[in-house]
């Protein structure tokens, strides 16, 4: 296995050695069973494979009864859109780099609100933070369903690295549902540092 369990206090995950990458557990039952490495392998040498039975598989839940929100067709921008998403989320700085031109990449998630900022900033990938934000010029300032902000997420774990990216560009005024702002959360959830950090810029 490459890759180390993270020492931290949110959902189980793993990182790499140089802790720019994450993997879930999921992700590493992938290539550790061998009843679905066969398929990784497979869907890796072909991408048609993998959209075929993707296809099949979400028809198949769509017509067994799927949760209404999830009952719609994506255009291939809305497509594309996703997995821009998905990609942040993962860290996966190379994949968010190839589908930024193709992408809506302001787009947000239709069931939570969040920007792909949003979940890079969940699992601390700040080399994908610093490229939306630079790059992309994400808006820091969006709020998702809950009101959160990035920042939010970021001091929610501590992630020093994702919130020295954002907390320039930050509203840090700004409060979420429950009334808190991410300085709150960074008390809430006993992070020092992060505190130290978002403090400085009050």
């Amino acid at each position: 296995m490459n890759g180390k369990k993270k020492n931290w206090e949110g959902p189980v995950q793993y990182e790499d050695q140089t802790g720019d990458l994450m993997m879930l557990p999921t992700d590493l039952a992938l290539i550790l069973d061998s009843k679905f490495k066969v398929w990784v392998e497979k869907y890796a040498d072909s991408l048609e494979l993998f959209n075929e039975h993707f296809a099949k598989a979400f028809s198949k839940l769509l017509s067994n009864g799927a949760p209404k929100q999830a009952q719609y067709e994506l255009t291939g921008k809305q497509k594309i859109s996703s997995e821009f998403r998905e990609a942040s989320m993962h860290g996966s700085y190379d994949v968010v780099k190839k589908l930024a031109p193709d992408s809506d990449v302001h787009e947000l998630e239709a069931t939570s609100g969040r920007s792909a900022l949003h979940k890079a900033a969940y699992w601390d990938h700040s080399q994908t933070i610093g490229y939306l934000l630079e790059t992309c010029k994400l808006n820091p300032n969006v709020q998702d369903y809950n009101g959160d902000t990035a920042l939010h997420d970021a001091a929610r774990f501590g992630h020093q690295k994702s919130i020295e990216y954002l907390l320039p560009v930050t509203d840090v005024s700004l409060k979420n549902k429950d009334g808190k702002t991410a300085l709150d959360l960074a008390k809430q959830y006993d992070h020092p540092k992060a505190l130290e950090l978002i403090n400085s810029k009050l």
